[in-house]
């Protein structure tokens, strides 16, 4: 996977959408401790280096963005699909947030 193949994906999206793009993920969480757990280490290491730009497409717009913010944040349903990304010769993982079968983040390294 590349970073191109990560930017076609949308808030909204369906786990079918997403793997209907992506694929089968590398691994998929759906204990609720362990997706807290990946959110936690990743508050701590990730970085925000999507375009503005970028970011408000995968939104579709700030009010959405709120929103997906909001239901990401208060639900106790959050369900983690793990994607291998590569670049410049490394590889990290790709994480897409669902909560009620809709992507409502996504984070990588």
């Amino acid at each position: 996977m590349t970073e191109s193949d990560f930017l076609q994906l949308r808030a909204g999206m369906t786990s079918d959408e997403v793997m209907d793009m992506l694929g089968e993920p590398k691994k998929i969480i759906i204990d609720n401790d362990e997706v807290n757990q990946i959110k936690e280490v990743e508050s701590e290491e990730i970085t925000d280096r999507l375009p503005y730009e970028d970011m408000l497409a995968f939104f579709g717009s700030e009010t959405k963005k709120k929103e997906y913010n909001e239901k990401r944040t208060s639900s106790n349903n959050l369900i983690c699909y793990q994607y291998d990304y590569t670049y410049s010769g490394n590889s990290e993982i790709w994480n897409i947030y669902l909560v009620d079968n809709e992507v409502v983040s996504m984070t990588f390294p």
